[in-house]
């Protein structure tokens, strides 16, 4: 009946021979099972299998599988084609090498469980990928350091740095690596200490050699224009005065006329030599603007310098002992 389903499924374990009934002394008579009995199974890993996984070349066997169902069902069909069933007799160890090598030595047989060891170990020597992830802790907050499926043996290259490139901060840290398989999780951790090297910066400008600030407001020259308009209006005052006087009146109204042209006159004159207030000078302040511009735009460029030559800081990382020392 079992034998039928699989036919029916199409697994390639159809079996068409005409050899004897086998009879393998594998099974215990169900009075002599200790269902309590505890067994501890360790495996480890694909390491102890990458030869017998180069030998049978089975890495040309999966090439292609889309997914981990695919590469199953090719070496379940390769294990299948490595021989007939037989008469495990003798009975070969449970190796996938050794079981291969007697059965095509013609020294013994195989079937059921032999199919089963080299089937297994063809899937072992692939290894179980896990999701390894690693974190860096002891900072502001926590960094992803990476995040990758791996299998076997995973080397991480860590460049200390930010993601914005800056230099990770000088202090103790901890490294934590976290490997996921399954429901299984798996955790480390290593203290590590970072020291940074000197840094030479270069200092921000506030002038450019050979170029200083003008002052942007000016006084003017003197300018006897009040003066030389004081005096025209009282000639015309004058003038006006000694034209429409007549008799004792119009004596009385040139000299009143007369002390308004001296008032006049001296009001210019104090005008004169009055200290002009101070004007803005365009040419200056054009002169300023283009001036701090410049400043302003090789500071730019100083602080980009000084971020490059902080990226570029050697740096120290070093192991740290539980206890705190080197």
């Amino acid at each position: 009946m079992i034998a039928e389903s699989m036919r029916r499924r199409d697994i390639g374990l159809e079996v068409s021979s005409g050899s004897d009934p086998i009879h393998i002394p594998l099974w215990v008579p169900r009075a002599q099972v200790r269902h309590k009995t505890r067994f501890t199974c360790r495996w480890d890993g694909p390491g102890p299998l990458a030869r017998f996984r180069t030998a049978e070349r089975l890495d040309n066997v999966v090439r292609g599988s889309g997914s981990d169902e695919a590469r199953a069902r090719k070496l379940l069909h390769w294990t299948r084609a490595q021989f007939e069933p037989g008469r495990p007799d003798p009975y070969p160890p449970p190796d996938a090498t050794t079981t291969l090598r007697e059965i095509r030595s013609k020294h013994t047989g195989g079937f059921c469980a032999q199919y089963a060891f080299v089937l297994v170990q063809a899937l072992q020597s692939f290894g179980q990928p896990a999701r390894v992830v690693t974190r860096l802790t002891g900072g502001a907050t926590p960094i992803k350091l990476d995040s990758a499926v791996a299998n076997g043996q995973v080397n991480l290259r860590w460049p200390a740095r930010l993601a914005s490139g800056d230099p990770v901060p000088a202090g103790d840290y901890n490294i934590i690596v976290e490997a996921t398989v399954g429901q299984n999780n798996f955790s480390t951790s290593q203290p590590i200490r970072v020291t940074h090297g000197a840094v030479d910066t270069l200092p921000h400008l506030t002038s450019l050699p050979g170029y200083t600030y003008l002052p942007e407001t000016e006084v003017p020259p003197k300018s006897w224009k009040p003066m030389g308009l004081a005096l025209v209006y009282t000639g015309i005052a004058l003038a006006g005065t000694s034209a429409l006087s007549t008799g004792d009146l119009g004596k009385a109204s040139l000299r009143e006329g007369g002390m308004i042209g001296g008032g006049i006159v001296l009001a210019g004159f104090v005008m004169t030599l009055k200290k002009p207030a101070p004007q803005p000078a365009r040419g200056n302040i054009l002169y300023n603007q283009l001036l701090r511009e410049q400043i302003s735009r090789r500071n730019t460029e100083i602080a980009q310098e000084n971020t490059r030559r902080r990226q570029q800081v050697a740096l120290s990382v070093v192991p740290v002992a539980r206890g705190g020392g080197r």
